[in-house]
């Protein structure tokens, strides 16, 4: 039994370190081509630390893409974010069969921590947004502030992929 609940274990963490499912969505009747610059607009909370990191994976993405950073002002659309976590619980069952007519029921639950990302586009003149995408993971741990950096990118550059680039 305890073979097989750490088999089961060592299989969810894998599973686990590559759950990152993104859904996105947009207007259809909004053309993005014609917006030129982004600002990043975010409540300030008491992690700066967190906060600096993303703000510099969208910008790179942005970039990466044609855009330019802009103040709010004189930006063509704001990029707003929200980030947080839960502790979640997965339950599992098996029936054992035992004998001709018996068995008895295995139990095994498993607890994580679920992060999600949601990242929206503003349009400056409607105030609507034209372009949204959600994220969730389940969070690794990560020990060191690279490795906390570069995990950050992996999540905003995974969400960002279908925004659309610039076209030249």
């Amino acid at each position: 039994m305890i073979k097989n609940f750490l088999f089961l274990a060592g299989t969810f963490f894998i599973v686990g370190c590559s759950s990152l499912q993104v859904a996105t969505d947009y207007d259809p009747n909004v053309n993005i081509q014609i917006k030129n610059s982004f600002a990043i607009v975010h409540k300030k909370s008491t992690d700066s630390i967190v906060e600096d990191r993303i703000n510099l994976a969208i910008k790179t993405n942005l970039e990466a893409k044609g855009y330019t950073q802009a103040s709010q002002e004189n930006a063509d659309f704001d990029v707003i974010y929200e980030y947080g976590s839960k502790n979640k619980t997965d339950v599992e069952s098996d029936f054992i069969p035992v004998g001709l007519f018996g068995g008895y029921t295995e139990v095994n639950s498993y607890k994580y921590t679920q992060g999600s990302f949601d990242i929206r586009m503003i349009d400056k003149t409607t105030k609507k947004a034209f372009w949204t995408a959600q994220a969730k993971n389940d969070l690794d741990k990560q020990e060191t502030p690279q490795e906390r950096t570069a995990y950050v990118n992996k999540i905003v550059t995974k969400i960002l992929e279908k925004f659309p680039s610039k076209s030249k």
